[in-house]
C-alpha cells in the first residue's frame, strides 16, 4: 500500500474519527495515523513544496479554476501535474489561462468516493499520453483502482453512473454533437 502526504483544507479530526466509527474511512491506517499525512500551511508555496500532482478541488466557478492554476503554475516545478475535479467545466476552459497546458487534465471522482472508486481522466487536447498514464498509475495506488480514460478530449461525461460495469462508446453528448469516443473501463 501506497501513503502520501497531502495538503487538505478543512478536515477536521473529529470528522476523521466519525467516518472511522462508521466504518466509512479508506485505506488501513486509523484516523489518527491519517491524520499524521495531513498538514495545513497559510502560504501556498510552502503546502506545495515536493509536489508531484496537485488536485484542485474548489468550486464550480471557471474564474476561481482558473485563479487558483495561475497562481499554482508560479510556485510548482514545469514537471508537477496540474489537475481539477469539475464536473462541469471542459480542460480547455479551466486550463485556458495556464501556459503549460500539456500537463493538465481533470480526474473526476465519482461520488460517493467512499462507495464508487472510478475516476474519470479527461485530457486537455495538449494533455500528454505520459501525464494520462501517470495519472492514472497515482489513482491506481491511492486505492481508486477503476479509471475511465477518456481517448478523446474536453468532454466531462460522468455525472451519475447508471449500476452497470461496462461504458461502450458515448455519441453526441455536448451541444456540438461532436463524438465523445470510446471510453475504456480499466483494471
Amino acid at each position: 500500500m501506497y501513503y502520501f502526504t497531502c495538503m487538505i483544507i478543512f478536515v477536521t479530526n473529529q470528522q476523521l474519527k466519525e467516518l472511522e466509527e462508521a466504518h466509512m474511512l479508506r485505506g488501513e491506517l486509523t484516523a489518527t495515523q491519517q491524520l499524521t499525512l495531513i498538514s495545513s500551511y497559510d502560504d501556498l508555496s510552502q503546502a506545495l513544496e515536493g509536489a508531484f500532482f496537485v488536485q484542485e478541488c474548489v468550486f464550480e466557478q471557471l474564474e476561481i479554476k482558473q485563479s487558483v492554476f495561475q497562481e499554482v503554475e508560479q510556485i510548482v516545478g514545469k514537471d508537477v501535474i496540474l489537475s481539477s475535479s469539475t464536473s462541469c467545466l471542459v480542460p480547455s476552459s479551466v486550463f485556458s489561462t495556464v501556459q503549460n497546458k500539456s500537463r493538465c487534465l481533470v480526474s473526476h471522482p465519482v461520488n460517493p468516493p467512499y462507495y464508487v472508486k472510478l475516476v474519470e481522466l479527461v485530457p486537455h487536447p495538449q494533455t500528454t499520453a505520459t501525464i494520462m498514464d501517470t495519472t492514472h498509475a497515482l489513482m491506481t495506488k491511492v486505492n481508486t483502482p477503476h479509471s475511465i480514460h477518456q481517448i478523446s478530449v474536453d468532454l466531462i461525461v460522468i455525472v451519475k453512473i447508471p449500476p452497470v460495469k461496462f461504458f461502450g462508446p458515448l455519441m453526441h453528448l455536448t451541444q456540438h454533437s461532436h463524438p465523445a469516443g470510446d471510453y475504456v473501463f480499466m483494471e
